[in-house]
């Protein structure tokens, strides 16, 4: 199932329509008694309601109704007439053509103080063409306008299948041409190789590496792909790998450890090696919190369930932990962003882990930034300050069938 970051823009003057799930609520032309499946899996493909070519008499596209398509929702923008405001209007209606009928669906509402109202038609099916109607119902609840629209679900993103490859691998050369039997040895130096329509493969490995930015765009039909070779497992870290090891930390007494450092950092997570048990740090803005263990006026870390936390003045990073550090592999953040994507269109990521990106302020694995039509699906987050930013005039961002780890989801305070 297709997940939309952002779905077709509206223009500028609009907010985004809010896809509101309402699973109590029949699916419009389909009999109940086969809606069966649970509400975790809506809307579920099987009983998606399919565009019809019986259009009902009475349709003419109105200008005063928007619509903008999704993968399985469309989105219907309503302008209030201008002789009219939000309080002469009792009810937006909004129906659907079903095999040449009407069917009622989720009432527009007012957004916030806007001139206009705004619903999302769920359990479509995607790449198809659909008509709405819209009543505008006023105080005495007689019907004061009628208008109608007509947009198009899009269609499911698929991976770019490309024989045009470019190749990185831990035993390879930046001086080789980036071949399979000649891989280039660094994911920078792949970024800055691959163009539009190629694809750029990476071998198994832990590559150490942050702010991967591509040197090109993509283009509509040849998008520029990035992915794990096939059936190998490439975690991409933003771990500074000098901080890594248990024994280049000092010992301060009271469970408290530091290690030198030359600026900012604050995501640090803590990993036992015998299970995998992760520890994030939480970060406190002195370091009497952390030698206290509490934070005045909010309470002791045990009060907090907090087990660890970090503190950082640009020269040293002191951390406290429950237990000895040997034993552990200590991930200090080294980068604050893993992949840049800045004005680049048509990208596809296939298939990665990136782990622990987190140094500064608005950190996170992926930076999506005045780009659109961006792919990233099949991927692995585990311990990043946050996983994918999207920012500014990035249109058309589909995350699909990721999955996103970090222990502070179990943290038990806010």
């Amino acid at each position: 199932m297709a997940t939309s970051v952002s779905a077709l823009q509206p223009p500028a003057s609009r907010l985004p329509v809010p896809e509101l799930p309402v699973p109590q609520l029949p699916v419009p032309g389909i009999d109940e008694s086969d809606t069966k499946e649970s509400s975790a899996h809506l809307p579920a493909r099987h009983l998606a309601v399919a565009a019809s070519d019986k259009v009902p008499p009475d349709f003419h596209a109105s200008p005063q109704l928007e619509v903008y398509g999704n993968f399985h929702t469309i989105g219907l923008i309503a302008s209030i007439p201008k002789e009219l405001t939000a309080t002469d209007i009792s009810t937006m209606r909004s129906y659907l053509n079903v095999d040449g009928q009407w069917r009622p669906q989720h009432d527009l509402v007012q957004v916030g103080d806007f001139p206009w109202f705004a619903t999302s038609i769920f359990w479509l099916q995607p790449n198809s063409t659909y008509q709405f109607k819209v009543e505008v119902v006023g105080l005495d609840d007689k019907v004061m306008a009628v208008w109608y629209g007509e947009g198009n679900t899009r269609q499911d993103p698929v991976l770019h299948q490309s024989s045009d490859s470019l190749y990185v691998a831990k035993n390879g050369d930046d001086r080789h041409p980036g071949t399979k039997e000649r891989p280039f040895k660094t994911i920078a130096r792949g970024f800055s190789a691959v163009t539009a329509g190629q694809t750029l493969l990476i071998r198994e490995g832990q590559y150490h590496a942050g702010r991967l930015e591509l040197a090109h765009d993509g283009q509509q039909h040849a998008p520029v792909v990035i992915r794990s070779f096939p059936g190998e497992k490439v975690i991409i870290d933003g771990t500074d790998p000098e901080m890594s090891d248990w024994e280049t930390w000092r010992s301060d007494g009271a469970g408290v450890f530091s290690t030198p450092c030359q600026g900012n950092y604050r995501a640090v997570t803590v990993i036992r090696q015998s299970d995998d048990r992760a520890t994030r740090l939480f970060p406190v803005l002195e370091l009497k919190h952390l030698q206290n263990r509490a934070i005045p006026a909010v309470g002791t870390f045990r009060e907090l369930g907090i087990e660890g936390a970090v503190f950082c003045d640009g020269q040293r990073i002191p951390i406290s932990f429950q237990e000895p550090l040997d034993g552990h592999v200590i991930h200090v953040s080294g980068f604050d962003r893993g992949i840049v994507l800045d004005t680049r269109n048509h990208v596809q990521i296939d298939g990665l882990e990136l782990n622990h990106y987190g140094r500064d302020e608005s950190s996170c694995a992926i930076y999506v930034l005045n780009s659109s039509d961006i792919l990233i699906q099949n991927c692995t987050f585990r311990y990043d300050d946050s996983q994918i930013y999207a920012k500014l005039n990035s249109d058309r961002l589909t995350v699909q069938n990721c999955l996103f780890t970090d222990e502070i989801f179990d943290w038990s305070f806010d």
